[in-house]
């Protein structure tokens, strides 16, 4: 394993936006919901392949990330485990889709990080309840075993606002903490 000084970290904050607005752009080209369906796995699927074949980095940076469209954050931590990526959150917030990069088994976070947890929903809007309760196991599947119970009991109740646990409180319960940053 090479040492912290020579990983080459990289930010996913603009890229996980970018490819927000570019999804959220053509999926209102798209009607109806077979067509949905499809154009979500495809999308997942491009994401995922852009992902694993763009250059390498053992360590990946997560600055600010208040979150994004959850099939997509699904086919990148794809990506990210199947390139055995290391993921360091360092910045003041991972909020919605952001926290899922918490069930990483080579995810580390700060202390002062703050991490918000919200339910399921489209755009605030609640989803129908058998979608509801799919996509909170979906959720919850991708967290560590110490949140898994407590999103599906508790933070899957708010869509609108977030609730916020801070990485102090997640590393106490067992999550790892990052070391000091390269440019430390």
């Amino acid at each position: 394993m090479p040492s912290l000084r020579s990983r080459k970290p990289r930010s996913v904050s603009k890229q996980t936006s970018d490819a927000a607005l570019h999804h959220s752009h053509w999926q209102g080209l798209v009607c109806g919901s077979l067509h949905l369906t499809i154009w979500r796995a495809v999308t997942a699927v491009l994401l995922a392949l852009a992902i694993a074949t763009s250059p390498r980095a053992d360590v990946v940076v997560v600055g600010n990330d208040y979150g994004g469209v959850l099939i997509s954050r699904l086919a990148s931590l794809q990506a990210l485990r199947m390139n055995d990526t290391t993921v360091e959150i360092r910045g003041d917030i991972c909020a919605s889709a952001c926290t899922l990069y918490l069930g990483l088994k080579k995810a580390c976070i700060l202390p002062r990080t703050k991490f918000g947890f919200h339910g399921p929903s489209h755009n605030g809007e609640p989803l129908p309840q058998a979608d509801y309760e799919r996509l909170s196991q979906v959720v919850a599947a991708q967290y560590p075993l110490v949140l898994q119970d407590w999103f599906m009991t508790s933070g899957r109740k708010t869509l609108v606002r977030m609730q916020y646990i801070s990485g102090q409180t997640l590393i106490d319960l067992g999550l790892t903490q990052c070391g000091p940053s390269a440019g430390s």
